[in-house]
């Protein structure tokens, strides 16, 4: 029968280490060549009175336009009185992403 050597645990630690080191130091083309994604948080509930001080669903989705020619994947968030203050009623996350054009 044949015996391990004592320093084995030794040796595969080592390869792994350097192996990991390599990667990281030259990683492969299909890692480097993907495009990082900016994702921009948007108040809307504040973008809402941008123009001139009335709430308008035209500016945020002006802002959501320009984001998406730049680029950036925009993220809405309203707070609960947004709908109340365009539609006299409550409305959703559904609603106001149908009226921006987001999913």
């Amino acid at each position: 029968m044949y015996d391990l050597p004592a320093n084995l645990p030794v040796v595969l630690a080592v390869s792994i280490f350097l192996s990991v080191i390599f990667l990281l130091v030259r990683r492969p083309r299909w890692i480097s060549a993907t495009r990082a994604t900016s994702y921009v948080l948007v108040d809307g509930s504040n973008v809402l009175y941008w123009p001139n001080d009335t709430p308008d669903l035209m500016s945020v989705r002006n802002v959501v336009d320009q984001l998406r020619k730049a680029g950036a994947i925009p993220i809405v968030w309203f707070d609960a009185n947004a709908g109340y203050l365009l539609a006299g009623r409550y409305r959703g996350a559904r609603a106001f992403a149908r009226s921006l054009g987001l999913p």
